[in-house]
């Protein structure tokens, strides 16, 4: 099914026939991409981000990764939806925001969490498993799967759910010289992002404070939403 910006914005506004309407909910009831899709465009429009905005995402980021179509939208719509989260965050009380007394350990528990799928797709079999053992925190398997697919596929993504799955598997140490190294070799500002903030995270992990700095730090001229997490990461670590 052909879902434009167009008709997902009918969709959500409940202005399509209902025929119309009853079909996509279907379509999305059995296509999980799609609806996460839906569902960050829903989150983006409601923090006041426009359409004409999501489509601007959408072609910047076909232009720096070359990703299938639909992986394109949907990582699109992902960046622009963490930019009205990392509003929402601004927006919390201060109560809610954790004191500098916190451990490296509360505070990596505080800020991780797992980056969204991007990589499931139809015809790779061994990274689709790979993303798989990802999606179901198995990491010490998908690390390795990911280790495989990498040796025949030069693909930043994949580098960065290695990674993060080393990081979770219990290798904060080596996952933060990785994720750091491949940062370096990211020339498009988007797509390296990522790989500072979990280097930075691993840092954490590992206790290693000052080198954590010095990645949140390369992320103060980010985009919001890792922006607004390294600003909050920084007043907080000790």
């Amino acid at each position: 099914m052909n879902l434009s910006y167009k008709t997902i914005e009918l969709f959500l506004q409940k202005q399509l026939p209902e025929r119309e309407m009853e079909a996509i909910e279907r379509h999305l009831k059995h296509n999980p991409l799609d609806a996460e899709m839906v569902a960050n465009i829903a989150d983006a429009l409601q923090a006041g981000i426009t359409i004409d905005e999501l489509k601007q995402s959408e072609n910047q980021f076909k232009r720096s990764i070359g990703l299938p179509k639909l992986q394109q939208r949907k990582a699109a719509v992902l960046r622009i939806s963490r930019v009205a989260a990392a509003i929402l965050i601004l927006a919390l009380p201060s109560y809610f925001i954790l004191s500098s007394s916190n451990s490296n350990a509360e505070l990596y528990q505080t800020y991780f969490e797992p980056y969204n799928d991007m990589l499931t797709t139809r015809g790779d079999e061994q990274k689709n498993q790979a993303m798989e053992y990802y999606n179901q925190k198995n990491y010490a398997k998908a690390a390795q799967v990911f280790e495989q697919v990498i040796e025949t596929q030069n693909e930043p993504l994949l580098k960065l759910y290695y990674g993060i799955s080393m990081m979770q598997n219990g290798h904060a140490e080596k996952a933060a010289s990785y994720l750091e190294s491949q940062s370096q070799n990211v020339t498009d500002k988007m797509v390296q992002e990522p790989f500072l903030w979990y280097a930075g995270l691993a840092y954490v992990a590992n206790k290693e404070s000052t080198k954590a700095r010095m990645q949140f730090q390369k992320l103060l001229n980010a985009s919001p939403f890792y922006k607004t997490r390294a600003e909050k990461i920084l007043s907080e670590l000790n």
